[in-house]
Parts: structure tokens; sequence; C-alpha cells
């Protein structure tokens, strides 16, 4: 995940002096298989299990 909106977010916050903890998720910097729009989501754990896993930590 590189230069995504995560990252513009992280810059954004650092310019302004913001202290808080943030969880970047996003598709990798690498290629990814095919496959519906649920299936990639839930591969890449960008579906409601999977985020709900990111945040639980």
């Amino acid at each position: 995940m590189q230069g995504g909106f995560g990252s513009a977010v992280l810059e954004f916050m650092a310019d302004n002096r913001y202290s808080l903890p943030v969880k970047r998720i996003g598709i990798p910097n690498q290629f990814v298989e095919h496959g519906s729009p649920a299936e990639l989501y839930h591969m890449l754990g960008m579906d409601a299990e999977g985020i709900a896993k990111a945040i639980e930590g």
C-alpha cells in the first residue's frame, strides 16, 4: 500500500500535528487475482469481516 488514500490522510495528519492511531487497509502493491468484487474484497480483507478484524487488532 503505497501512495494511497491512507498515505494522504497520514501526511495531512503529520502536517497538522495530529497524533492519533491510524490503521491503513488497502490493496497491497502486488498482483491481485481476478474475481467478483465480493471475492476480491474478502481476499484483501476489505469486507466487513476483514475490517472488523483489523480494528480489533
